[in-house]
């Protein structure tokens, strides 16, 4: 396998503050990824940011446009699974289904494949993608670049998704 970029993904935290973060995944058998999750690969952080609900879907659709003309990687879109709980559809508050409703049409109007999206598990990336691990790939140097909690979330599921990739997981 030759050395260079292999996907850009975007991270989705779905939500009336919805985080966005977008990753690159390389493979670099010189720099390898220094916690031992994405052998013979590294991830860098490209931009990200928290948008509110009325600028959602146009940042969604900014960001993808912008990821999709990094070359010819493929993009994916990992986000937050949200599970409806009692509590939840007692709040009445649907701000991450409208969220990740909001994605799914962006991606649908740009033409992506249905694969693009996949939903994940909070607590999956959460356990998985520490601060300790973002901190040793040198992503938690994001922040400075304006990722607040729901971004630094993005983040999370969006480095996820390279590992699930590097290592075959589905």
């Amino acid at each position: 396998m030759y050395d260079g970029l292999v996907m850009v993904v975007l991270g989705v935290d779905p939500g009336k503050h919805t985080g966005l973060a977008v990753v690159a995944l390389y493979h670099d058998t010189q720099r390898s990824d220094p916690t031992g999750l994405l052998p013979d690969h590294r991830v860098e952080f490209r931009f990200g940011t928290t948008v509110e609900e009325a600028d959602r879907a146009g940042t969604v659709r900014e960001y993808l446009m912008v990821a999709s003309g990094t070359g010819n990687a493929t993009v994916q879109v990992a986000a937050e699974k949200y599970v409806s709980t009692r509590r939840t559809l007692q709040s009445q508050d649907h701000q991450a289904l409208e969220a990740i409703g909001a994605v799914k049409a962006v991606l649908e109007l740009l033409g992506a494949p249905e694969d693009s999206l996949t939903l994940q598990l909070p607590s999956a990336a959460n356990t998985v993608m520490t601060d300790e691990r973002l901190a040793a790939m040198g992503l938690l140097q994001a922040r400075r670049n304006g990722l607040d909690g729901h971004g630094k979330d993005a983040l999370r599921h969006a480095v996820f998704r390279c590992v699930t990739y590097v290592r075959g997981i589905v």
